[in-house]
């Protein structure tokens, strides 16, 4: 008889140690790698005869004057590896608000050649793309969600989430869903940018602030 009690004590302990290592491990929180609210003005400014970017009362701007023309800075933050998250606060002016205009992020920005694109219009949609040794790969199709707020002026909050095989696209707080997108290992750097198309082109000013990114596990 002692020797069933032990036995049954020992596979008691066996159990529960199972349980504690089968148990799930939490999910570490985001870690700040780097905020601003561009008080500080510490990105780079330029002006061209097409575009210009500029501080305006501690918020960014990208202005364009020219047709089928896209412009960016990207932030001084340069050891972002394959797992981040991206937030910014965008507003798009036009001088025509019969016309559209395109903001959002560059990111996973390697080169001129080698980076991603993801925009919002003021017309409600959105879209993201990838540039791969200079050639463009649609990652997003142009998509209406009820989450942007469209119109003139409309300030939204727009983030990307920047996993191992995949990428999550959020407005204003709500997941526009996860997709599929293998990441390439090594350092890349992120931004904000302005487009203009040939379509319905008018002068744009994107206002951008509180861009903040973030280490993903």
């Amino acid at each position: 008889m002692k020797s069933y009690l032990i036995i049954f004590i020992c596979l008691c302990i066996l159990s529960s140690c199972k349980k504690k290592e089968d148990a799930p491990q939490p999910v570490p929180a985001d870690k700040l790698l780097y905020e601003t609210t561009y008080a500080d003005a510490s990105w780079t400014t330029r002006s061209t005869s097409k575009s210009a970017s500029s501080y305006n009362s501690e918020t960014f701007r990208i202005a364009i004057d020219t047709v089928n023309w896209m412009a960016y800075e990207l932030a001084p933050y340069y050891e972002l590896d394959n797992m981040y998250a991206v937030q910014v606060d965008v507003k798009l002016s036009l001088t025509d608000n019969t016309k559209l205009g395109y903001a959002g992020f560059i990111y996973n920005y390697i080169d001129t050649d080698n980076y991603c694109v993801m925009q919002l219009c003021n017309n409600g949609t959105f879209f993201a793309y990838q540039v791969k040794m200079g050639t463009g790969i649609q990652l997003f199709y142009n998509t209406v969600s009820k989450d942007l707020k469209k119109g003139p002026d409309q300030t939204n909050t727009i983030a990307i989430r920047q996993g191992n095989n995949s990428q999550e696209f959020i407005l204003n707080g709500i997941s526009q869903g996860t997709f599929p997108f293998k990441q390439e290992r090594g350092y890349v750097r992120v931004g904000v940018l302005a487009t203009t198309y040939p379509s319905y082109y008018t002068p744009l000013v994107a206002t951008f602030d509180n861009f903040v990114i973030k280490k993903i596990y």
